[in-house]
């Protein structure tokens, strides 16, 4: 079946289960892609030498002693204010989404903006990622591009 018959013969309640449902795995492939990156204490801790580094060769006479208590307490703050931002990400989309359910214009403008976006870089950066488990979210990418795609033959259709 070609992409155009599938799209032209699908309902619009349908299409936008489906639009919905792509977004939504889109969401949760970016939070989860999101989540591994900033999860990885090591990567923190890399990122924090380089900073007392880049002090030290500024200022030579700069002594730096950062208690650990300290850049644990300051690691769990980066870990909540990360999972705040993606649930707050993901409450604003639920919103859109049903706005988008409801026929309402904007929803529709971004949604439609959302997966033509989703397509072209989840997919580009899964492949860059395709060796490592952040790889996944080349399939989120390729699904929002036939997401995206469904939207130029509703487009053409109408």
């Amino acid at each position: 079946m070609s992409i155009s018959k599938f799209y032209t013969d699908i309902t619009e309640k349908n299409f936008k289960f489906l639009t919905i449902s792509s977004c939504f795995l889109a969401d949760l492939a970016a939070a989860l892609y999101i989540y591994l990156l900033v999860n990885d204490k090591s990567y923190f801790e890399k990122y924090i030498d380089t900073v007392q580094e880049a002090m030290r060769q500024s200022n030579p006479d700069f002594k730096m002693a950062v208690d650990p208590n300290f850049l644990n307490q300051l690691w769990g703050v980066v870990l909540m204010t990360t999972l705040s931002m993606i649930m707050i990400f993901m409450v604003i989309h639920a919103i859109v989404y049903f706005f988008y359910f409801k026929d309402k214009k904007f929803a529709k403008s971004y949604v439609t903006f959302y997966t033509w976006t989703v397509a072209i870089l989840y997919t580009f950066t899964g492949v860059k990622n395709i060796t490592n488990p952040l790889g996944f979210i080349t399939i989120s990418g390729l699904f929002s591009l036939y997401i995206a795609l469904g939207f130029n033959q509703k487009k053409k259709a109408e």
